[in-house]
């Protein structure tokens, strides 16, 4: 990289950072009550802030995603070890899964519905009615 480039921008030398900024991106399922999605920071304080040197910043919904409401969680942490920043980020995540077990709050994955028309385009169901192959099983 030439000099002048590395001038025209804003270096941050993070060796020296008291504090690491974390980014945890996550989804969770649209069947997410609108209550819940409001007390995710709530929910996710107590898992983050249990780890020693961690404190959240915030954590909130972001967008609407093709699979997912995406949300983050933010948070710093005062460890300057890279072992140390790893172990207190997969805490968090454990942390953080086991409080969203106990809410009921469901991780999104990736999904698709697709549906399927016939050449007069009526929909074609994509399974067997109930009781169509003259049993009721």
């Amino acid at each position: 990289m030439a000099n002048t480039k590395l001038l025209e921008q804003e270096l941050h030398n993070v060796t020296d950072a008291r504090v690491r900024r974390t980014w945890l991106p996550f989804g969770l399922v649209y069947q997410t009550s609108s209550e819940t999605l409001e007390r995710l920071p709530e929910i996710v304080a107590g898992p983050v802030d249990a780890v020693k040197n961690c404190k959240l910043v915030r954590c909130c919904a972001l967008a609407f995603g093709p699979s997912s409401i995406d949300c983050e969680i933010v948070y710093d942490d005062r460890t300057r070890d890279p072992d140390s920043l790893a172990r207190h980020r997969s805490e968090i995540i454990v942390n953080v899964k086991r409080a969203f077990e106990s809410e009921g709050i469901a991780f999104a994955y990736p999904t698709q519905t697709s549906f399927t028309a016939a050449p007069d385009g009526s929909f074609i169901m994509p399974y067997a009615e109930r009781g169509a192959s003259g049993s009721e099983g």
